[in-house]
């Protein structure tokens, strides 16, 4: 039984370089998009942790001025009142009354 066999069959060394070259080529932009890929979804991640920092803090602001409205508004109507009771108070005192302002 004699087997012939064809050389043109086989890869030559060259053949087999230029393949493992071409997939070693291929390997590598893979990685670099992966790590670009990695590095993208990690910025994207830390944007929206910094925009849900921010609406916090925005909320917190907000909370903040309003309740700085009202503490100056409590303020204002006791101050007004505190004052318009002193002022009665004093024209109690002096004897002053409505009849005589004018």
């Amino acid at each position: 039984m004699s087997h012939n066999i064809n050389d043109s069959n086989f890869l030559t060394k060259q053949d087999v370089q230029e393949i493992f070259n071409k997939k070693s080529e291929e390997l590598k932009y893979q990685n670099a998009n992966y790590i670009n890929n990695k590095a993208h979804n990690k910025n994207i991640e830390q944007t929206f942790s910094d925009n849900e920092k921010i609406e916090n803090l925005n909320q917190i602001s907000d909370s903040i001025k309003d309740k700085t409205q009202k503490i100056q508004k409590k303020f204002s109507d006791t101050t007004d009142s505190t004052f318009l009771k002193a002022g009665k108070q004093a024209l109690k005192n002096f004897g002053i009354t409505k009849k005589d302002k004018n």
